[in-house]
């Protein structure tokens, strides 16, 4: 019955998510960005981890906020007609470091061990480079 309950409150909390990041793809009148965002965002986020708030709410303040800020960042790197292959090679740089740095971020309720760890930053890595040449 637990298995099945979380099972529930993830595909919930998904669905949330996805309407959030519609919302504001929506508002910022980037739809297709905001997919592609949020694919690169998802597959990065299962092997990087991440922040992980103590409530739903608190969890989906943060993914919008993210969003937002992802979607402002980009209007206005447009906006100021920096070209795109700046944009790829800084955004590379940036999420190449972080995830060598800091990848993986554990869950406190789930330390994981240091195979695990160098594994989940290996395929890290390996997300990040597919990602970065798909960008190309």
């Amino acid at each position: 019955m637990e298995l099945s309950e979380y099972g529930l409150q993830i595909t919930m909390a998904n669905i949330i998510n996805f309407a959030i990041m519609s919302v504001i793809g929506f508002l910022f009148g980037s739809i297709w960005e905001m997919l592609l965002f949020y694919a690169v965002f998802v597959s990065l986020r299962v092997y990087c981890g991440g922040y992980h708030a103590d409530s739903y709410g608190k969890c989906f303040c943060m993914f919008a906020l993210t969003c937002a800020a992802a979607m402002l960042g980009i209007k206005t790197i447009v906006l100021h007609g920096i070209t795109e292959a700046v944009i790829l090679v800084s955004a590379a740089l940036v999420q190449f470091f972080c995830i060598y740095k800091w990848a993986p971020i554990e869950h406190v309720n789930r330390p994981a061990t240091t195979k695990e760890k160098r594994c989940f930053r290996t395929k890290s890595l390996w997300s990040f480079a597919f990602w970065f040449m798909i960008g190309r």
